[in-house]
């Protein structure tokens, strides 16, 4: 399983790594133009120029107030910085205020929070995409509300990013000692410098994008998306300026709030001064008590230099645009609640006369960040003010007026503009029976979609172990898997496994130098052939000899030498044997394997087919030209006439479609794997246009291990296998005084609990970002862990067990048969209202591709379950509440149970 990039040779597709070489040449009287790197615009003013300093002012272009004339800019100076703290407290701070906002909006949809929503529009009305480029609030909130702390930089970025998620407003800060000139909000004409953090990089703005430029460059692209490298925020920093950005609903006292928090805690913390300077319509310039650097111009030689430069070494764009949108997304089921209060909006505003300015598909219904102004919020008001030229409050009476009445909603409240509904108590209640009734399908979408898609992940090579990567992609695209199932889509899973190459070669020399007895075990077995795959990768690498013997047993498999073949298809077999076994005890399985050579024949031969067309030949190797796209060039047949992984993902992709023709197809791998996917993507597209938009690969981040005390069985290196075993016997210890279990009910128990306790891990982040796997929290039964809601559940059931089945149904509306939320207690109610939401992040986490939402969602039931627990009796609760309570009861552990599942989680019983 090999492949090329550049000059570089790549192994197999679970260590892929991919490169792009840039290549600047330099015009002969362009002297200062030394290497392949960019000659920032700092170090040329210290050759040429003579650097002055002058009052440094902050402005507001007037085409940005034509644009949003409501706009308000605070800009916060601190001087006497000491970021050399060490921090404890303001991340303390940070991840208290992390965990309140999880709790608060961990319920809604972010983006038509009425602090998020403006700014998406805002981001729509320049040319970007929200969903892709966010502001920076959105962005940190995202994170923090699929429950991943966000990052530890240094102490006065910590700071600022706490300010930013407790007021919910954009946040950013620079060093000035990066700083050239004034700094001005202003629309980009497309060719300014923007180098990002931590590259080198040149990625120019959008023409007409909106950003912070200085006279070097863009030091802040997108308003508030992505800060420049040059004035990052470093340990070193001892002055800085800090924007806070407000658009309506963002009031001027709700920032300068945040601003004189901001300076508060920069003084208690970093010993920090600060003074905050306005930009608003009516002020749109301000000179600040600072200095900055300033190259005088007429020190620049005649022709523009910079622009030169920059010309010059003008390359293509970043690929991120390269996908198009995935189709899940615009995908709604209308019986969900949301879409019946959406369609209750739209009654009232064709009622008002307001039909003829949006659509019915551009009204936002979401879960209020506050419960208690009510289940659903929309701001549509807001929306349509600017259209009618009135105010939001106005239009929102208007509306208010129109609604119907309808049995789902109690009543309809007004809070600043928004229209907040209460559902009616009865109605959840009925929800309730609607748990009851439905049971196992109970979140499932109701509508049958006519779309196929293709899941491929998991992709572990023979005659080696899975790693714990292999782990996380065997759990993740399980789990969406069952979630895409449940919104309706036909499903099709698909594993690709490397079955030859070099890795095989190297297992099979030292097997055949060891001569080892036959394991009677797959367990055994599968042990033996990493043990002699890690024996066979080192003599490789330090052993000339080994290294001629192993290039020709691979070459000898290629050609299926009869010397080698049968231990080749004997070991082979023991490694795909294991697979399916290890899958099974996983909770995972496939619709169908493809191996590598089944493909490789095929692969060859479409791209010999292809030369002159798609593909070209170059220094007797063949190619594809990435480059033509904005991407890398990538060789697909190597000098030698073999196939690279390249042109055997021609082949497999082929023979999928012929197999199962597919509407869209998921590849889920490492992220390291991203540049690759788009150059073989791209060649498939300019192959058969059928593929144009079906395919996408997403890239998942890596798992790391807090802990390095973990060891394997194996050798050096923690396999997933070693993880679940290890987690198994971690298991075993935390139950082993349960009297009232058998040992063989302990042995099951442990390996459910234990491979729970993984996939919860692994499934409640963001799963495209790099995560840490910290075994104590995963296998503890109290934290927000699998095992915890394994254990809510199985509470819930024992309380089950002791009554009939039959009195669980029928619930009335409330434990009096009146309509009055007063009936139910505050712990009942919360769980009634947040029951009947689960089908519709059963189907947003599909959608997104995401299970950190339904993890999230179901850690939030099992917490508000056992508060209902602790407070109130069940079984000895009297008449109609007893019957209530049950109901309530049963209606939860239906709702984990089904929950759980699409995780690939099992629900016990008895724990």
């Amino acid at each position: 399983m090999s492949g090329t990039t550049r000059v570089n040779q790549i192994k197999d597709r679970s260590t892929l790594k991919s490169s792009r070489l840039i290549t600047i040449q330099p015009k002969a009287d362009k002297q200062l133009l030394r290497d392949e790197s960019f000659l920032f615009w700092k170090e040329y003013c210290k050759i040429v120029n003579i650097i002055k300093l002058k009052k440094m002012k902050f402005k507001v272009s007037p085409e940005i107030f034509e644009k949003y004339p409501n706009l308000i800019e605070a800009i916060v100076i601190l001087k006497n910085i000491d970021n050399t703290v060490d921090g404890k407290e303001i991340i303390e701070i940070l991840r208290n205020e992390e965990e309140k906002k999880k709790n608060t909006l961990s319920t809604i949809q972010l983006s038509s929070h009425p602090a998020i929503q403006p700014w998406r529009d805002a981001f729509k009305s320049f040319g970007s995409k929200p969903n892709k480029f966010s502001s920076s609030v959105e962005a940190l909130l995202k994170r923090v509300v699929k429950g991943n702390e966000l990052p530890d930089i240094n102490p006065l970025v910590n700071l600022y990013n706490y300010c930013s998620v407790k007021h919910i407003l954009p946040f950013g800060g620079e060093d000035f000692s990066g700083v050239y000139g004034n700094m001005e909000l202003k629309h980009c004409a497309g060719d300014e410098e923007f180098i990002p953090i931590m590259s080198k990089e040149n990625e120019p703005p959008d023409k007409g994008e909106v950003s912070w430029l200085d006279d070097q460059g863009v030091t802040c692209r997108k308003w508030n998306w992505r800060q420049c490298d040059r004035t990052k925020v470093t340990e070193k920093t001892k002055e800085g300026y800090f924007i806070i950005d407000g658009i309506p609903p963002a009031k001027k006292e709700d920032i300068n709030e945040a601003a004189e928090d901001f300076i508060k805690l920069a003084k208690k913390y970093l010993n920090a001064r600060g003074e905050i300077y306005w930009l608003d319509r009516k002020n749109p310039e301000v000179e600040v008590n600072i200095k900055t650097k300033v190259a005088e111009s007429s020190q620049l030689p005649a022709t523009n230099l910079r622009k030169e430069m920059i010309k010059t070494q003008k390359i293509n764009k970043s690929t991120k645009d390269f996908y198009k949108k995935n189709p899940l997304e615009d995908m709604v089921d209308e019986s969900l609640v949301k879409y019946k209060v959406r369609d209750l909006v739209w009654e009232a505003i064709k009622k008002a006369k307001y039909g003829k300015y949006l659509k019915k598909e551009d009204i936002k219904v979401e879960h209020p960040q506050n419960e208690e102004f009510g289940d659903f919020s929309t701001n549509v008001a807001m929306v349509l003010a600017g259209k009618l030229k009135k105010k939001p409050n106005f239009v929102a009476d208007v509306i208010q007026e129109h609604i119907p009445s309808r049995n789902v909603i109690q009543h309809v409240s007004l809070k600043e503009a928004f229209i907040n509904f209460h559902l009616n108590p009865k109605w959840l209640a009925n929800e309730i029976n609607k748990i009851l009734k439905e049971k196992d399908t109970y979140g499932d979408s109701l509508k049958s979609r006519e779309f196929k898609l293709i899941v491929e992940f998991g992709q572990p090579n023979t005659h080696k172990m899975p790693h714990i990567g292999h782990l996380f992609s065997y759990m993740y695209g399980e789990s969406i898997a069952r979630l895409t199932k449940a919104m309706g889509l036909e499903i099709f899973r698909a594993n690709y496994q490397g079955d030859v190459g070099p890795h095989v070669a190297k297992c099979i020399w030292a097997f055949m130098k060891n001569k080892p007895g036959i394991p009677k075990t797959l367990r055994e077995k599968a042990g033996l052939l990493q043990k002699m795959y890690q024996e066979g990768a080192t003599a490789y690498k330090e052993d000339e000899k080994a290294k001629e013997d192993i290039d020709r047993i691979n070459k000898m498999i290629y050609l299926k030498d009869k010397k080698i073949d049968a231990i080749y298809k004997e070991t082979r077999q023991w490694s795909v044997d294991f697979y399916e076994e290890f899958e099974k005890s996983i909770g995972v399985h496939y619709d169908r394997y493809y191996f590598e050579s089944e493909v490789a024949e095929l692969g060859e031969k479409i791209v010999k087919d292809n030369i002159g067309k798609v593909f070209k030949e170059s220094k007797g190797a063949v190619i594809f030209e990435g480059s033509k796209f904005g991407l890398h060039d990538r060789v697909f047949i190597t000098k030698r006439g073999t196939p690279t992984y390249e042109a055997k993902d021609m082949g497999l992709q082929t023979i999928k479609y012929k197999e199962w023709p597919f509407d869209y197809m998921m590849i889920f791998t490492a992220h390291e794997q991203s540049e690759y996917f788009k150059v073989v993507i791209k060649a498939l597209e300019e192959l058969n246009p059928v593929f144009q938009d079906r395919i996408r690969h997403y890239g998942f981040g890596m798992v790391n291990l807090k802990s390095g005390k973990m060891s394997s069985r194996t050798g050096n290196i923690i396999t997933g296998i070693g993880l679940v075993e290890q987690a198994i016997e971690a298991v075993k210890k935390l139950i082993k005084d349960k009297n009232d279990l058998s040992e063989k009910e302990k042995e099951k128990i442990a390996e459910k609990v234990a491979i729970a306790a993984i996939k919860y891990s692994f499934l409640k982040n963001n799963p495209f970002q790099d995560s840490v796997f910290d075994f104590e929290e995963s296998i503890n039964f109290e934290g927000n862990s699998g095992p915890y809601l394994q254990y809510t559940y199985a509470r819930a059931k024992s309380i089950l067990k002791e009554i009939e089945q039959s009195t669980i149904y029928n619930l009335p509306s409330s434990p009096a048969g009146g309509q009055s939320s007063k009936d139910f207690n505050t712990e009942e109610l919360l769980i009634l209202r947040t029951l009947y939401k689960f089908p519709e992040v059963v189907f947003e986490s599909g959608m997104n591709l995401a299970p950190n939402l339904l993890c999230s969602y179901l850690f939030d039931l099992a917490q508000k379950f056992n508060l209902f627990y602790k407070k109130h009796k069940v079984l000895k609760a009297k008449n109609e509440e007893r019957k209530a309570r049950l109901a309530i009861t049963a209606a939860t552990a239906q709702v984990i149970k089904n929950g759980l599942g699409l995780l690939g989680i099992e629900a016990l019983e008895k724990m």
